[in-house]
């Protein structure tokens, strides 16, 4: 597919290879070398990242100039009708099959000149979700800046994450916005000695700066969500750090309560009732899959289950369970909860207990009837997020399998 991309969407980080060809009209170039030196701090530190990214891309075209024209009332000397002009040119002798842009009255004038436009899934609600940090590129003279001034001027929320990069693209620090100032989050690892029967997941390291935020997130935080596609590592982390607190030279948690709602696959037919105990149903389902794929066999969890460390316990039970001040509350596979279902299980806590929720927000729902705003992660991200009790890390990074990557474009 060939586009044509308005200032908005470079703006907003385009994935290039999303695309055979992306064309960028000259006057958006423009407008980025402009924002670049803006006095807004953050929309500076995007003109530079989406730069950069159009630097690197090797499907890219800038198109220098157009002879197409527009109806004369249109104006002039509007940028905008500028960028149509170039749309125009490009759909018409360029071969390019769409135009994409974010701008809603541009949209308008476009779809008004029969032109088509790409329809982004992404781009309504979902953009919105909270991520639970902010990422920027700082020139050498910002960081100084940054670093000797504690004024909040991103206006981070409370327990919001700042990853810094430099002009390069390398992330140079991760922060943290505690209401009072920056706190500095260090790269630290879950496990890391033999331990004989609980040391089931071997050591984790984070990969990247957001699974550093995952891991000081659980680790601060009575409640933390974590959102991400296939194999960026939300289950395997938050069971890390699950395990390792049951250990009994850590101790941080005496038992883990795992919530499930087992929703089909979507557009998947249900293979009927599962013989067996709840717990016995349970393992065969996809969370006995999860647990044992994590924990290093079916018979591990097993054994965890026979020594009462943890509980596996379906949605529609979740009325009869309480979880104590030393123990947690694990909810996995969140997605496929919506909001009074999450709402109930996370009031089942009580004060001093951690909870954790982990669930593919944005591509994974399989819960019939459920719009995305009535999902119980988004509602819970949204009521929690500012709050001294949470936090909440989008993790980005497929570490699986370079294959599930193009598998996303499906």
């Amino acid at each position: 597919m060939k586009i044509i991309v308005d200032t908005n969407v470079l703006i907003d980080g385009l994935n290039f290879s999303d695309f055979e060809k992306v064309i960028i009209p000259i006057v958006c170039v423009e407008e980025l070398d402009k924002l670049k030196m803006g006095k807004d701090f953050s929309t500076a530190s995007k003109a530079r990242e989406a730069i950069r990214s159009i630097e690197k891309a090797t499907n890219k075209i800038a198109m220098i100039e157009t002879s197409a024209s527009l109806p004369l009332s249109f104006s002039k000397v509007l940028v905008d009708n500028e960028i149509l002009r170039f749309v125009i040119q490009a759909i018409k002798t360029d071969g390019v099959d769409y135009f994409y842009t974010k701008d809603l009255n541009l949209k308008i004038k476009a779809i008004a000149l029969g032109l088509p436009i790409y329809q982004d899934e992404s781009d309504n609600s979902k953009c919105d979700i909270y991520n639970g940090y902010r990422e920027i590129t700082l020139t050498d003279d910002e960081i100084a800046k940054h670093y000797g001034d504690s004024e909040n001027k991103l206006g981070l929320l409370l327990n919001e994450y700042l990853i810094i990069k430099n002009k390069d693209g390398d992330v140079i620090d991760r922060q943290k916005w505690n209401g009072k100032g920056f706190i500095h989050v260090p790269i630290k690892g879950i496990g890391g000695k033999k331990r004989g029967e609980m040391d089931r997941i071997e050591a984790l390291k984070p990969f990247d700066a957001y699974q550093a935020c995952a891991i000081d997130s659980i680790n601060s935080n009575d409640f933390t969500i974590l959102t991400g596609k296939a194999g960026s590592g939300k289950t395997l982390i938050a069971l890390s750090w699950l395990i390792n607190a049951l250990d009994a030279s850590v101790q941080k948690i005496t038992k883990v309560i795992i919530v499930y709602n087992n929703a089909p696959l979507k557009g998947s037919q249900q293979q009927g009732y599962y013989p067996g105990s709840r717990t016995e149903k349970a393992l065969q389902t996809n969370v006995g899959g999860i647990l044992a794929s994590k924990l290093g066999g079916m018979s591990a969890v097993e054994q965890l289950i026979r020594q009462e460390k943890i509980e596996l316990v379906p949605a529609c039970d979740i009325r009869g369970i309480e979880v104590g001040p030393s123990q947690a509350l694990f909810v996995t596979e969140g997605q496929n909860m919506d909001s009074y279902i999450l709402k109930t299980a996370i009031q089942r806590a009580k004060q001093g207990a951690k909870i954790i929720v982990e669930g593919d927000i944005l591509e994974q729902q399989d819960l019939k009837n459920c719009s995305f705003e009535d999902s119980g992660m988004f509602r819970a991200i949204e009521v929690f997020k500012d709050t001294p009790y949470f936090g909440c890390v989008k993790l980005k990074n497929n570490y699986r399998n370079p294959i599930a990557d193009i598998a996303d474009k499906m």
